[in-house]
């Protein structure tokens, strides 16, 4: 097994050059996507060695950020959409605030509304999309986000490749949202009629 990564320290001075460049960088600057991918790559590093929800935020911020400048078509904008919405999740996993989630669905239809997104990531996004719908069900009890769920887990499934690494997640995430609607019905759970 490979040792443990070393602790970054929080006052890491390559963080604050890149934190700085970017910020006196303009966004119709052409070297802004590197410079802010890069933000991004240290922010995230940092905040699986540190857990700041600090530094969750201004991955956020950096990502929208990435958004606001990346030209219409652009085939990075897909991965932008995906990482935000990945740590729009985790945010709302600490936080509890639904903002965080309604934001997540927006960028995952906007992804997914965008034609040159290849079978593997539309499967990705559709299981976010159904993700984030599942969790803002459980927490607002609207059964049309429910049904909006099972619909896009059929399409991550759908959109996902026979043999595909990913199928059982997949398969799992669906079995998860059946089961809450089985709950729905006040009938058995789905591990119950197993058994």
């Amino acid at each position: 097994m490979p040792p443990p990564p070393p602790n970054l320290p929080l006052d890491d001075p390559a963080l604050a050059q890149v934190r700085h460049t970017a910020s006196l960088t303009p966004n119709t600057d052409p070297a802004l996507p590197a410079i802010l991918y890069d933000l991004e790559h240290r922010l995230c590093l940092r905040l699986s060695h540190h857990n700041d929800l600090a530094d969750l935020d201004e991955v956020l911020q950096v990502s929208r950020r990435q958004l606001e400048i990346t030209a219409s078509g652009d085939p990075d904008t897909c991965r932008i959409l995906s990482n935000l919405v990945n740590k729009l999740g985790e945010r709302f996993d600490r936080v509890g605030t639904l903002d965080d989630l309604d934001e997540g669905i927006r960028c995952m239809r906007r992804g997914l509304a965008i034609a040159l997104v290849d079978g593997e990531m539309r499967a990705g996004m559709y299981n976010d999309l159904g993700n984030h719908l599942h969790r803002r069900y459980n927490r607002s009890e609207e059964v049309a986000d429910l049904i909006e769920a099972l619909g896009a887990q059929k399409q991550a499934i759908q959109a996902t490749l026979n043999g595909s690494a990913d199928m059982p997640r997949m398969l799992q995430d669906l079995w998860r949202k059946v089961d809450t609607v089985v709950g729905c019905l006040e009938g058995p759970s789905m591990g119950d009629l197993v058994h």
